[in-house]
């Protein structure tokens, strides 16, 4: 199959923006069971020439899931209209720079990401960036607090910004972990103090996080 769809960040941009996503999505769904062709796909994909030596061992693998967390992005993006993604382009003209980088940070953050299940998140803040619901920083902000967090504490999270549902133990260490993610803010005015403790709050890309990416409303 042909891969000049991803060779670099720039033509990704354009798969995204373009009227053939659905093409696109079938070509990796192909890849996704034939081996060969994978190969040859990820091959022309620039994140994987980057450090190829050091990662032989573990190639294959990660290959494998790339390949499975591009299709679960390209598939929650399936129902956004052409036209709604055509929109891109007027914020990023071809030949910009902006293009590109964008192309590229998003191939990034889909190889970054540890977890298939953060693409289709992935995918929701994309399509609301596309949707002008915020600007391009504080989609930046939710993509690597994305990759920073542990999926598997979403329900520790929910319940500390929606007090709802049975009640659970959102520890220091847990809140600290939320606020190196960027999903909580913490003043340390406390801290110094006999007793005292840092103060763990509500952050605003916290409650966007939780309310696009998996339409949790918080208080």
């Amino acid at each position: 199959m042909s891969s000049k769809h991803l060779s670099n960040g720039r033509s990704f941009f354009r798969a995204l923006a373009g009227p053939d996503l659905a093409d696109l999505l079938l070509e990796v769904a192909e890849v996704a069971t034939d081996k060969v062709a994978q190969e040859e796909f990820l091959r022309e994909i620039p994140v994987y020439g980057i450090g190829a030596k050091a990662l032989r061992a573990v190639r294959h693998v990660r290959e494998e899931l790339f390949v499975r967390k591009l299709h679960r992005f390209l598939s929650e993006l399936k129902d956004v209209t052409p036209k709604e993604r055509s929109m891109l382009l007027q914020k990023y003209p071809d030949g910009s720079p902006e293009q590109h980088d964008l192309g590229e940070n998003l191939l990034l953050a889909l190889d970054r990401i540890d977890s298939v299940e953060k693409p289709v998140v992935l995918a929701r803040f994309f399509t609301a960036y596309m949707a002008d619901q915020f600007d391009y920083p504080t989609f930046s902000r939710l993509w690597r607090s994305l990759e920073r967090f542990n999926i598997a504490l979403l329900p520790q999270l929910r319940w500390y910004y929606t007090r709802q549902g049975t009640p659970l133990e959102v520890s220091e260490d847990l809140q600290h972990e939320f606020s190196l993610c960027g999903l909580l803010t913490v003043s340390l005015e406390q801290s110094g103090l006999i007793n005292g403790s840092a103060d763990y709050r509500y952050s605003s890309i916290g409650k966007i996080f939780l309310d696009v990416g998996f339409g949790v409303r918080s208080e």
